[in-house]
């Protein structure tokens, strides 16, 4: 069977900060390879370290060690500039606070990743992208007249809309109730599966994690890899 290519990888990835007690390890040694197309889900006690990893892999913080490699480039040799390029053109997110611009509508602000991603048509894009995941009938609402369900579409729509090639979701349903949560991850799966767009997901949710091709834990600034007996063990 022919090897996926890979989009992310890290190699020895090591995060540390300097304290009043000394030296605070928060990430040691870490090693990942993610596939074209897979979902893999990070989980972790509160604290350990999960969203600075994503930070570090989105290349918007820079690592005490280690390299990282996205869609074959090392992040590592890259100033910020080349950095927020490659964020803008190839990756997506989706927050757990869904990050969306008061000011500005549900078009405009999906219209305005389309535009930083140098789209020639982000009004239609955009549209699209809204009636992809429902909200045809809501372009020119702010989130402030949407529900929490609704305002985490439009993140999404946004996300997914610049075709994305990986997708960095941080709690995508932590600030949800269970059923509006259930329907966000049920659309958010259902795109990546469509797009062909690799996942990486935080996630406190043994459930959500569960509907990722893998599992992944950090312990003590290290990932560690779970099978389901594993967990459940745990």
């Amino acid at each position: 069977m022919q090897q996926r290519e890979i989009i992310l990888s890290c190699t020895q990835l090591s995060q540390s900060v300097s304290t009043d007690q000394g030296e605070l390890h928060i990430l040691r040694d870490v090693n990942l390879n993610l596939h074209r197309g897979e979902s893999v889900a990070v989980m972790g006690a509160s604290g350990s370290g999960k969203s600075t990893l994503l930070g570090l892999l989105a290349g918007l913080d820079q690592a005490s060690g280690g390299d990282i490699h996205l869609l074959g480039q090392s992040l590592m040799g890259m100033d910020e500039d080349q950095r927020a390029q490659l964020r803008r053109q190839r990756l997506g997110f989706v927050f757990q606070s869904f990050h969306l611009i008061p000011a500005l509508t549900a078009r405009d602000n999906v219209m305005l990743a389309l535009e930083v991603s140098g789209d020639s048509l982000p009004r239609p894009n955009a549209e699209k992208a809204l009636e992809a995941v429902g909200l045809s009938h809501r372009l020119d609402h702010y989130p402030g007249e949407l529900s929490g369900g609704e305002q985490q579409r439009v993140a999404i729509a946004r996300a997914f809309c610049v075709q994305p090639d990986l997708m960095l979701a941080d709690e995508p349903t932590g600030n949800l109730d269970s059923q509006t949560g259930a329907q966000i991850a049920d659309l958010l799966f259902q795109l990546q599966r469509e797009q062909g767009v690799s996942l990486l997901m935080v996630t406190h949710d043994p459930g959500l994690a569960a509907r990722c091709d893998r599992q992944l834990w950090l312990e003590n600034g290290g990932l560690v890899e779970k099978t389901p007996s594993m967990q459940a063990a745990s």
